[in-house]
């Protein structure tokens, strides 16, 4: 079995990120191998695309411009029509001779680019199907277990199930009280399933609903005349309008994308806490920010000093850990300690406040006894789905970038 990870950032800088590239790019290129594919041919079917797609660009231009002459000719030479009806009749037939011919030169010119643009149009979705066709052998390689296989060889604790089991759901129901409520005013999109160091869980990407409410605003102009009489006694009339605004705030139906990760672990089995992501793990230690990271340390203290001797709530002897990592609803001290060790708290400080590998404070880190909840904020919006078809292109060398 593979050795616990106490340092995760440093593993993860020192060996995790390069070895999951380098398994990667193994991976594909076997695919690449399996499948035969002449990368040298795809090659230049593919700059033959790139050649015809900007060939038919500037084909499209150049007809585009020459549509934009004829509309500007036209109404020149209308106008010029309109001035010698309304000065000279013998100007007319010779502005209309001038109209006739400039179109009789211009229409033929532009039905050829359209012809020429539509033909480059043609060959270019001919080389794709090509370049497609030199594909397929690659691209029916790729299925829904790739993703575990990777993560697996990369981090071997980790074990991705090929496919969503629903053995880890009633797993997690029966032996680590997971229940349905989660399921309230959303919809599970796509989820793996896996175990990590034997425990069970789920990271799922959902849809939330809830109603929230929205502004309706309008206006409406309306206009009327008024009469009266001016200083000389005769009848005036004067026009008025006004502006009517008006607005209605409504219920309304929002949604969001988001994805979580279910954890099941008999660690801490009585535990409950939650945590927001701090504002303070953004800061560097300049004098302001260590005050204020001392106020927000105080308030813990002083919160342990109001509550009664049985509440539980006690502060860490890591102080910063406390003000950043903020569980302050925590209910069993004793086992939160038996959580967060001190080198958990030094390490957790450490991705807390990291800018450069990780994410940093982005996440929400709930405990519900035997059920941990982590939500990533910079997995939200992401397809976190790893499907087949996210890889298969009929560039090869998108392919292998994208992979």
């Amino acid at each position: 079995m593979a050795e616990d990870v106490h340092e995760p950032l440093e593993h993860y800088q020192a060996y995790l990120k390069d070895a999951h590239l380098q398994h990667t790019a193994d991976y594909f290129e076997d695919m690449v191998r399996t499948s035969r594919v002449d990368e040298a041919a795809n090659s230049k079917t593919v700059q033959e695309i790139r050649d015809l797609e900007k060939r038919g660009k500037a084909s499209g231009n150049n007809t585009r411009w020459l549509k934009l002459l004829r509309i500007a000719v036209y109404v020149a030479v209308a106008v010029t029509l309109f001035l010698a009806y309304r000065q000279h009749l013998a100007w007319l037939t010779g502005a209309a001779g001038l109209l006739a011919a400039i179109f009789a030169k211009l229409n033929p010119i532009i039905k050829a680019g359209d012809n020429h643009t539509q033909a480059l149009i043609t060959e270019r979705a001919e080389r794709e199907a090509l370049a497609w066709a030199q594909m397929s052998a690659l691209n029916s390689l790729f299925d829904w277990d790739i993703f575990a296989k990777l993560v697996s060889k990369t981090f071997p604790k980790i074990e991705l199930d090929p496919y969503f089991s629903h053995a880890r759901l009633i797993n997690l129901r029966q032996s680590y009280g997971w229940n349905d409520a989660f399921n309230n005013s959303r919809s599970v999109m796509f989820a793996h399933t896996g175990i990590v160091s034997g425990n069970p869980f789920i990271l799922a990407q959902t849809l939330n609903h809830w109603i929230g409410s929205k502004t309706y605003s309008g206006s409406l102009t309306i206009h009327w005349t008024e009469q009266g009489r001016d200083s000389n006694g005769r009848t005036t009339t004067v026009s008025r309008s006004q502006t009517l605004k008006a607005s209605v705030n409504k219920p309304f139906p929002s949604y969001e994308t988001e994805s979580i990760l279910i954890y099941g672990n008999h660690a801490a089995p009585d535990l409950n806490f939650s945590r927001q992501p701090s504002s303070l793990s953004a800061l560097d230690d300049g004098a302001i920010n260590k005050w204020r990271k001392n106020q927000a340390i105080k308030k813990l203290e002083t919160k342990a000093r109001k509550l009664s001797s049985g509440s539980g709530f006690t502060p860490m002897a890591n102080r910063e850990f406390d003000a950043l990592f903020a569980a302050g609803d925590r209910d069993h001290e004793v086992q939160f300690r038996m959580l967060f060790t001190p080198l958990a708290q030094q390490e957790m400080v450490k991705i807390l406040k990291d800018k450069q590998i990780g994410f940093g404070d982005n996440f929400v880190f709930s405990k519900m006894q035997k059920i941990n909840a982590v939500e990533p904020k910079h997995l939200t919006g992401m397809d976190i789905s790893a499907s087949p078809d996210s890889f298969r292109f009929y560039d090869l060398m998108v392919a292998r970038a994208h992979f």
